[in-house]
C-alpha cells in the first residue's frame, strides 16, 4: 500500500506541473486532456515496474488466462467495481437533481458547502485504506473473537478522529462560509450543517462495510451501496421540489441512514446485538457529547463578545483543539490514542 500511495503521489505531482505548464503554454482545455493522458501513461508504467519489483513472479502472458482463475476471483473484484460504480453514481446524483429541479444558480451554492464537506469526508476517509486487508488477515488467522477485539479498537479511535472534525463543521458552518466567502451566500450555510453529519453517518458505516469486506463479506456493502443510491435519487428529488437545496441535503442524511442500517444488521449477525450496540454506544458517546457541548458553549460565546469573522473562525478552531486535548484526557491512552494513527498508512 505505501509503494501505491507513492506512485499516486508521483502521478498527481506529474498532471500538476504538466497541466500548469499546458495552460501556461495557452494550450487551454486539449492542454488539460493531453496532461491527463500523460499522467496515465506514466503512472501504468510506474505501477507496471513496481509490480516487477515487489512480485517478479507475476507475468504478463495471455496464454496463461483460464477460467477457473477468473471465477475465484470474480466475486471478489466484480462487487468491489460495482460499489465503487455505485458510489460514483450516488455522488452525483444530488447535483444532477438539483441542476434538473432549481437550477445552476442553487447548484454553484449547493456546490460550495458540499466541496467543504466532501473535503473532510476525503480526509477522514483515508483512514479506512489499511483496515480491509488488515481484517482479513486477522479474521482468517485468529479468528472471530480477535476480530471482536480489533472492530472495538477501530470504532473507538476513529470516532474520536472523525466525530470531533465534522461536528466542527456542522456547529461552525457559519463562521466557515463567511470567513471563506464573505457574506451573500448565507443559503449554503444550513446546507453544509446537514451534510457535514450525513458524511460523518457515510464514514461510521464505511468502516463497518470495509470490516465486512474484509471478512469476505462483500455483498453487504453493495447492497448498502444500491440502497443508498436509490434513496439519494428518490429522497432527494421529493424533498428539493419542496425544500431547495436544504432538502437535498436532507435527503443525502436520510440515503446514509438507511446504509447504515444495512451495514450494522449484518455486522450484528457476524457478531451479536449487544455487542455491537454496546461498541458503537461507548464509540460514540464521549466524542459527540463533548463535542456538542463545548461547541454549542463557544457558538454562544463568540457570537455575543466578538464581531471580527477571522477572530471567531480562530476562536471556533482553538474550541477544536481543546475538544481533541479533552478527548485524549479522558480516554487515558494519549500513547495508545497516538500510536494508534501511526499505525494507519495513509
Amino acid at each position: 500500500m505505501d509503494v501505491t500511495n507513492k506512485i499516486d503521489s508521483i502521478s498527481s505531482i506529474i498532471k500538476f506541473t504538466v497541466s500548469i505548464s499546458f495552460l501556461y503554454l495557452g494550450w487551454g482545455i486539449k492542454g488539460l486532456a493531453l496532461s491527463g493522458g500523460i499522467s496515465c501513461i506514466i503512472t501504468s508504467t510506474l505501477y507496471i515496474y513496481a509490480s516487477k519489483r515487489v512480485a517478479p513472479y507475476l507475468a504478463f502472458n495471455p496464454l496463461l488466462f483460464n477460467y477457473k482463475t477468473l471465477k475465484e476471483i470474480w466475486g471478489f473484484s466484480m462487487y468491489s467495481a460495482m460499489s465503487n460504480a455505485v458510489l460514483l453514481v450516488q455522488l452525483q446524483l444530488d447535483k444532477l437533481i438539483i441542476n434538473y429541479f432549481v437550477g445552476v444558480k442553487y447548484l454553484a451554492l449547493y456546490d460550495i458547502a458540499y466541496r467543504l464537506a466532501f473535503f473532510v469526508w476525503g480526509l477522514c476517509g483515508s483512514f479506512a485504506a489499511p483496515i480491509m486487508p488488515a481484517m482479513s488477515n486477522i479474521y482468517a488467522c485468529e479468528g472471530i473473537d480477535k476480530l471482536k477485539d480489533v472492530f472495538q479498537v477501530i470504532y473507538k479511535y476513529t470516532s474520536l478522529i472523525i466525530c470531533p472534525l465534522f461536528l466542527f463543521v456542522s456547529f461552525f458552518a457559519n463562521k466557515l462560509i463567511v470567513s471563506w466567502l464573505g457574506i451573500g451566500y448565507e443559503n449554503a450555510i444550513p446546507v453544509l450543517r446537514i451534510l457535514s453529519i450525513a458524511y460523518m453517518l457515510s464514514l461510521l458505516s464505511g468502516y463497518g462495510g470495509t470490516i465486512l469486506t474484509g471478512m469476505g463479506l462483500y455483498k453487504s456493502p453493495f447492497y448498502a451501496g444500491c440502497i443508498a443510491a436509490l434513496a439519494t435519487a428518490l429522497f432527494c428529488s421529493m424533498l428539493t421540489i419542496y425544500f431547495n437545496i436544504l432538502g437535498c441535503a436532507i435527503g443525502i442524511m436520510i440515503a446514509y441512514i438507511l446504509a447504515n442500517i444495512v451495514i450494522f444488521i449484518q455486522l450484528q449477525k457476524v457478531f451479536d446485538t449487544t455487542f455491537v450496540v454496546r461498541t458503537l454506544y461507548n464509540s460514540l458517546r464521549l466524542p459527540v457529547v463533548l463535542s456538542t457541548f463545548i461547541f454549542f458553549i463557544t457558538n454562544m460565546l463568540i457570537g455575543s463578545f466578538f464581531g471580527n469573522k477571522y477572530i471567531e473562525l480562530i476562536l471556533s478552531c482553538i474550541s477544536l483543539l481543546i475538544v481533541y486535548g479533552l478527548v485524549i484526557y479522558k480516554c487515558g491512552s494519549y500513547r495508545a490514542f497516538w500510536e494508534s494513527i501511526n499505525t494507519l498508512r495513509i
